[in-house]
């Protein structure tokens, strides 16, 4: 018999991830690591970064040494965690583990795992982290910076300009990102990795996910005593089943 695993709604957080990565990194350390903000797979954080607005009133080649500061400083000082959570949908709430672009997109096409974290034990765990829901938005506005100051101190009007803005230049996406329903936490500093050992609270297994490797993930997953599913789609619905062993049928 399936069974689902109880949510209760706006309690927990969700992180979709490979496999490889939750197996040899994630579950042995109890840690997720940030990533640079730089990384990220949203052109306006890898690639623009608002970079079209952000100076005035400069020529072309100060515009460009500013710019590639400000990348520079990014990529150092500025790292970020992304979950989604628990969303609407014609006005019934829907955990946020059943999100098909996100196994699609994250989970290495529904391959890998999404760790179920609980939302309030985290935050206790990385209390130095900033965090918010992004915002979406068909224009993106963005804070500008005054070159003058940046003049006169370079990183240290960075840093200042960054802990101020922080809303605008970490929490704002395209509305095109949307039904991703992300929560973000952000790192100002050398922060590289967030606990989950007393916040991880069960792991969902993809549909796609290799049955072989039951045991491992059974093994690294009783220091969190946490609860572990195998999800199965079935007539365009998610249903949840628990994991024993590797000899397990579905």
């Amino acid at each position: 018999m399936m069974v689902q695993m109880p949510i209760d709604y706006g309690k927990n957080i969700y992180h979709f991830t490979r496999i490889e990565t939750a197996l040899l990194y994630i579950l042995p350390s109890h840690n997720l690591k940030l990533t640079s903000l730089l990384e990220s797979n949203d052109p306006k954080e890898n690639r623009t970064f608002g970079f079209w607005s952000i100076l005035s009133e400069v020529d072309m080649s100060k515009h460009q040494t500013i710019k590639h500061a400000f990348q520079v400083f990014l990529h150092k000082n500025c790292k970020h965690l992304c979950f989604s959570l628990d969303y609407k949908k014609n006005r019934f709430f829907v955990p946020g583990f059943r999100h098909p672009t996100m196994w699609a997109h994250y989970a290495d096409n529904s391959k890998g795992v999404c760790l179920v974290i609980n939302r309030e034990k985290f935050l206790l765990e990385n209390s130095k982290l900033i965090n918010s829901k992004i915002k979406y938005k068909s224009i993106l506005d963005f804070p500008s910076i005054d070159w003058r100051q940046w003049e006169k101190g370079e990183n240290s009007y960075l840093e200042k300009f960054v802990n101020k803005n922080a809303n605008k230049l970490f929490f704002q996406k395209h509305y095109h990102w949307s039904n991703e329903h992300e929560l973000k936490f952000i790192e100002i500093g050398q922060i590289e990795y967030c606990s989950i050992q007393n916040s991880l609270v069960g792991v969902y297994l993809g549909p796609d996910f290799d049955s072989k490797l039951n045991n491992l993930i059974l093994e690294l997953m009783k220091p969190y005593n946490g609860q572990i599913e195998r999800l199965i789609i079935e007539d365009g619905e998610f249903f949840a089943s628990p994991i024993l062993s590797t000899n397990d049928e579905f």
